[in-house]
């Protein structure tokens, strides 16, 4: 993908961005938590036909690519929320290195549930 293929307009989906926290429990440990810490428009992307058929089997294989405008404060480590699913970030790719757009290549999370988000009703 180039930088070229994106333009501000095709940002049409809502995602919304969690990271672990550790706060203290009060007992001398700590409960973690997913938080929210940001909303962005984002362009949402399948992999072809032929990206998942050579990454069957892998646990880190992508479902989804989805692009915004570059930002760095995503880590690899965090997760998003899509339409109600939750998806892992296998990784941000700076495209091209310009700094202007970011793709993160996720997967469908079975480790996360929407439920245990802290999310505002």
């Amino acid at each position: 993908m180039r930088c070229g293929d994106i333009c501000a307009g095709d940002l049409r989906q809502r995602v919304t961005l969690y990271r672990k926290s550790r706060t203290p429990d009060g007992r001398g440990g700590f409960d973690e938590t997913w938080s929210e810490y940001a909303t962005v428009r984002a362009r949402v992307d399948t992999p072809s036909a032929a990206e998942r058929f050579f990454a069957q089997g892998q646990e880190d294989a992508v479902t989804h690519r989805f692009i915004l405008r570059y930002r760095t404060d995503i880590e690899s480590t965090d997760i998003l929320v899509w339409r109600g699913e939750v998806y892992t970030i296998r990784r941000p790719i700076d495209i091209e290195g310009k700094r202007r757009w970011l793709q993160l290549d996720a997967s469908i999370s079975a480790r996360v549930a929407v439920d245990e988000l802290d999310v505002a009703s």
